[in-house]
């Protein structure tokens, strides 16, 4: 693609890459504690029934914030979204660090489920807006092979921090490269609130009513949108059944340390 000096574009602008900066800087930290995370709340004192409790609980909260989270990314614009997401996230690593028992990581699951309700709609969004028709394929290429490394190189860090430091320090170190990339998300929706569009929607109950009307049409009208929950539903299901009590599985059962769990993640990372 060519402006109209004849000069070719490059294919992520500036807001661009300053987004993908800060999304890898956040997604390293929480790769850095999501493989372990089950051995963290074990270390709290959770046992096997209660971390299944958790996990149950946990996931309710998402359940609620979701479709709210991608109504307030219409509404509000995608950086500004994010913003407000990063800072429940800085709430989340906070509470990891002080919590005293397992029942307080609640308390940070729901500002994880703030955070993720909003980033996450927001993400895509903001990277097809960023983009033409003609790039849009290749800038979301580009975006999802950079941002894979954080796949790579957070779960190694956290599993050497956790063993030989503790899930303090863990929390601390990551909850700090949170905190970088929360800053800058907020300084880009500060940068760039003037190139926010005119003629968004602000927000209204209203609006979400109708939103949630719709969505619930197209949920129960037994067509594809239905058969895609159904099925991306159960597919969640079955992973999460093993993926929260798999590193329990490996340590307790196999003997393999915290380093050696992030290494094998690391390598998982590489090949899918």
């Amino acid at each position: 693609m060519e402006n109209p000096e004849g000069e070719s574009k490059p294919l992520l602008n500036t807001p661009l890459k300053l987004f993908l900066l800060a999304m890898i800087l956040a997604n390293i930290a929480g790769n850095m504690h999501f493989p372990l995370f089950s051995l963290y709340l074990q270390s709290l004192g959770a046992n096997i029934e209660q971390l299944g409790l958790y996990f149950t609980v946990a996931a309710v909260a998402p359940l609620i914030l979701q479709i709210l989270g991608g109504w307030l990314s219409d509404s509000f614009g995608r950086l500004r979204a994010i913003a407000i997401g990063s800072m429940a996230g800085l709430v989340g690593y906070v509470v990891f660090v002080v919590a005293p028992t397992w029942q307080w990581v609640l308390i940070a699951s729901v500002a994880n489920a703030l955070t993720f309700s909003l980033v996450a709609p927001s993400f895509q969004a903001f990277v097809a807006e960023q983009s033409t028709e003609e790039t849009r394929g290749r800038v979301f290429g580009i975006m999802s092979s950079l941002y894979a490394v954080v796949g790579v190189i957070g779960p190694p860090i956290g599993g050497f921090l956790s063993e030989h430091y503790g899930y303090q320090i863990l929390y601390i170190v990551s909850g700090s490269l949170y905190g970088i990339a929360a800053v800058m998300r907020v300084w880009m929706a500060r940068r760039y609130k003037h190139e926010a569009d005119p003629t968004r929607e602000k927000p209204s109950l209203t609006g979400l009513r109708t939103d949630l009307m719709t969505v619930g049409g197209m949920l129960i009208a037994g067509g594809v949108v239905t058969w895609l929950f159904l099925s991306d539903g159960l597919r969640d299901i079955a992973l999460n059944m093993e993926n929260q009590f798999r590193p329990l599985y490996m340590q307790n059962l196999m003997g393999i340390t915290n380093t050696q769990i992030g290494l094998l993640q690391a390598v998982a990372s590489l090949v899918i």
